[in-house]
């Protein structure tokens, strides 16, 4: 099973919601020179722009794959050994997704949007030949950053 996808949802912002950001990095970075916290300020500084920025940013169409010996994306590949279990998200109202769990520790879930037309049955039978399909819920960050429409 082949696909190209946008690697994540791109949500278009208002201006006033990069104002609203800079707002809050503003208040955040004053605060923290209150406090004599001159280090803790840069670090805000910087967040705030990095968030700004990455907002900003269109999502690259990147190529996945599932194959008998591992899943892809991109140019990366995630052999089958190295993987504990999948679940297909599918939600009504929210992009699908693959969420895979890693066997890494520094990489504990792997996502992979899956494509409008592809079928979760048919995913999730080709996936049950090679993992165990466990359910697994988005992490706290995922669901805040599609709350805050990243």
């Amino acid at each position: 099973m082949e696909w190209e996808e946008f690697e994540y949802q791109y949500y278009e912002k208002s201006q006033s919601w990069y104002w609203w950001v800079g707002g809050i990095g503003l208040v955040a970075v004053v605060l923290a020179l209150l406090f004599s916290n001159i280090l803790f300020a840069i670090l805000l500084a910087l967040s705030a722009v990095v968030i700004i920025m990455y907002a900003a940013r269109h999502p690259d169409k990147i190529f996945f794959a599932l194959h008998s010996h591992g899943v892809q994306m991109g140019k990366r590949l995630y052999p089958y050994e190295n993987l504990k279990t999948f679940w297909v998200l599918d939600v009504p109202g929210r992009p699908r997704k693959i969420i895979i769990t890693s066997k890494k520790i520094f990489l504990p879930h792997i996502v992979f949007p899956l494509h409008d037309e592809m079928d979760s049955e048919e995913v999730r039978d080709f996936l049950a030949q090679y993992l165990p399909e466990g359910r697994v819920e988005e992490s706290a960050a995922d669901k805040l950053s599609d709350y805050f429409g990243f």
